[in-house]
């Protein structure tokens, strides 16, 4: 096995327990998943993108959570505005560094959609 398929490997060990926690762990727990995983604090990484009229550019986003029925990521950018984020977004680093924060030291809470509002 070649070194990038090791580090494929891994991600996507990663991404499997992100989202046993947030669906199947939480459903355990709270015996739901009509909600999220609410992170006590946003996590932050910078997300390259493309515009036709503005070109490659990169911009701020945060992880504030993740869809307990789908386990699809909820996040916003720096203007609180709702962005779609793909786990391949994330460098290895950062997928590393959330998964600590969820999976291992567990900083979230279980929000119901009705409680949010």
């Amino acid at each position: 096995m070649n070194f990038i398929s090791q580090l494929n490997t891994i991600r996507d060990s990663m991404h499997r327990e992100l989202v046993q926690e947030a669906t199947v762990r939480t459903f355990i727990k709270e015996d739901s998943t009509d909600g999220f995983i609410e992170l006590v604090e946003p996590f932050r990484f910078y997300k390259d993108d493309y515009h036709p009229l503005k070109g490659n550019y990169t911009y701020e986003c945060y992880v504030i959570g993740i869809h307990s029925l789908s386990g699809d990521l909820m996040g916003e950018d720096i203007d609180g505005f709702q962005r779609c984020i793909n786990y391949r977004d994330l460098s290895l680093e950062e997928m590393s560094k959330l998964h600590e924060y969820i999976v291992q030291q567990k900083q979230f809470k279980f929000r119901l959609y009705d409680e949010k509002n």
